[in-house]
């Protein structure tokens, strides 16, 4: 079972194919940003193994949405997950 906010139902198949165990997500703050700058980063782990990483920074002029960046965080976190290596090692 993968644990961590899954805005994105329609992926839990691919991660649970893949192993992975958890998905977080970090809005950064504005301290560690940019002025202006919004970024969500997600992280889909295997344990402690981080599997692949995916980013959200919207423009400056963009009303940003934490579930948006979330949203496009694990799509982009997925899209770089190699699924065929993960497989053929499980």
């Amino acid at each position: 079972m993968v644990g961590g906010k899954i805005d994105v139902p329609e992926l839990m198949p691919i991660l649970e194919l893949v192993g992975v165990e958890r998905v977080v997500y970090k809005h950064k703050s504005k301290e560690d940003r940019r002025p202006g700058t919004v970024v969500t980063v997600c992280a889909l782990l295997d344990g402690d193994i981080e599997l692949a990483l995916g980013y959200a920074k919207l423009h400056p002029k963009d009303q940003f949405s934490y579930e948006i960046g979330r949203k496009t965080a694990l799509r982009r976190a997925v899209e770089r997950l190699d699924v065929k290596h993960r497989r053929a090692s499980a």
